[in-house]
């Protein structure tokens, strides 16, 4: 649930995203399967169980956010050997360790979360974001990381109108990123055209397999699980606009 803070006095902004169109274009079908899944329809509505909320910020603060962080550690290290201190590349990783950094040590202060074994959905969206950083260019890795920024951008904008008196999340929801997606994607866009220009069909493919993984993500701490392996899904009216 982080955004790209800051980065747009880091590079050069685009003045229209096209990757915001090419990449969340191509992946607006597994978007509205997150917006219709049981934990976000459930939040809505105020009728989540409270153990399935809890066990998603458990996961959340013990398994995701330890995990990216040490993948964009290593993403660092290896763009200040590849590309040294100066390179948009070398910037980008640094802060975007640092953000993930301070916000799960914050999150996690005041959690006993030594004894808490990872679920099978966090270990895969962890392995996910450290297989594409081992294998795939610095571009590719941008890729796996941007859902975790733009999806909660565009899920916040939807959620607003479920933070009414008497939905027990609606603090919660009231405190998700004001930041819009497209501000977002604005602020990696110099990154993510490289990684359109070089292979587009990965880049897409890299995009959705990170969606996929949120959405799993979420399904998983909801009983009666299952692998996502159709995106067709029907959003609750009230959650059919922003």
């Amino acid at each position: 649930m982080l955004r790209a803070a800051g980065l747009a006095s880091l590079l050069s902004v685009c003045s229209a995203s096209s990757s915001d169109a090419v990449l969340w274009g191509g992946a607006t079908d597994i978007a509205t399967c997150v917006l219709a899944s049981p934990f976000i329809r459930s939040m809505c509505d105020g009728t989540l169980d409270a153990r399935h909320f809890a066990q998603y910020m458990i996961q959340d603060m013990s398994c995701y956010m330890p995990g990216a962080t040490e993948v964009l550690l290593s993403l660092y290290q290896r763009s200040l050997k590849e590309h040294g201190p100066r390179s948009n590349w070398t910037m980008f990783f640094k802060e975007t360790h640092e953000n993930y950094r301070v916000y799960g040590e914050a999150e996690a202060e005041g959690w006993n979360l030594e004894k808490v074994g990872p679920s099978k959905a966090c270990t895969a969206y962890v392995e996910f974001l450290r297989q594409t950083a081992e294998s795939e260019s610095l571009a590719q890795a941008v890729i796996a990381f941007a859902p975790c920024s733009v999806l909660w951008d565009w899920l916040a904008v939807r959620m607003r109108r479920c933070a009414v008196l008497g939905n027990a999340y609606t603090d919660w929801i009231k405190a998700l990123p004001a930041t819009k997606k497209q501000a977002d994607f604005n602020a990696w866009d110099p990154l993510l055209q490289e990684a359109l220009q070089r292979d587009r069909a990965q880049s897409l493919q890299t995009f959705r397999k990170a969606m996929i993984q949120q959405l799993e993500f979420f399904n998983s701490v909801v009983p009666g699980f299952k692998p996502a392996t159709s995106f067709h899904c029907s959003v609750p009216p009230e959650l059919a606009k922003g």
